[in-house]
């Protein structure tokens, strides 16, 4: 969905999707750790979040949460 968002120009609610999606991700790694795919998952959303940062004028934030 952040993805389409995105996409569209939607950049606000991109960022408020790839954050759920992130928590998410972060909490199947927890329970599944030999489950490398949601830590991969988890730095693509790492990198999503980063660009709509960047897109919204927050590039501190950006450069934080893309260098995650």
């Amino acid at each position: 969905m952040a993805d389409l968002l995105a996409a569209g120009g939607r950049h606000g609610e991109a960022l408020s999707y790839y954050r759920k999606a992130l928590a998410r991700y972060e909490q199947l790694g927890a329970e599944e750790s030999s489950d490398v795919g949601f830590r991969f998952r988890a730095i693509l959303v790492h990198s999503g979040i980063g660009e709509m940062q960047a897109r919204l004028g927050e590039r501190a934030a950006a450069l934080t949460a893309s260098s995650r």
